[in-house]
């Protein structure tokens, strides 16, 4: 009786780890998990996205910004190559003002800075702009006051 017991759990035991096996090359991983596992080792549990097919290839690709410490903003640029995640572009700003927009359509990223002179409250304020070139973010222009297009 132990004997046949055992050999039932055992059959049990190897039919459940085999259909574990062969699943297993089926998991996938939504792009909110993936955007999570690379959050992880950042110093901050909120962050918002923005989805955007940056490179026109039917794919969004994921702007992630969040806050770090009093006054500084990051951004993650997120790109799915299949069920890959991969940081395509990464910046950090001495303020949390950073914003996405479309100038002439092409994906523009604001960042504004200070100069800290003499502190982060009065320190004079300029913007950062960065445009898409087609594989990531570069920076085009440095402005003193940011004009509406």
């Amino acid at each position: 009786m132990k004997v046949k017991n055992f050999l039932l759990r055992l059959k049990f035991v190897l039919v459940i780890g085999i259909s574990i096996l062969s699943s297993s090359s089926c998991i996938t991983f939504s792009p909110d998990e993936a955007i999570r596992t690379i959050m992880l080792g950042e110093p901050t549990k909120k962050y918002n996205t923005i989805k955007y097919d940056l490179d026109q290839d039917g794919r969004n690709e994921y702007l992630v910004t969040y806050r770090t410490g009093k006054h500084t903003g990051r951004i993650k640029v997120i790109k799915f190559f299949g069920r890959q995640a991969k940081v395509i572009f990464e910046y950090i700003s001495n303020t949390d003002n950073i914003q996405f927009r479309l100038f002439s359509n092409v994906p523009t990223l604001i960042f504004q800075q200070t100069t800290y002179n003499p502190d982060y409250a009065s320190g004079q304020r300029y913007y950062e702009i960065y445009q898409w070139d087609g594989t990531t973010f570069q920076l085009t222009e440095k402005k003193q006051t940011l004009e509406e297009e």
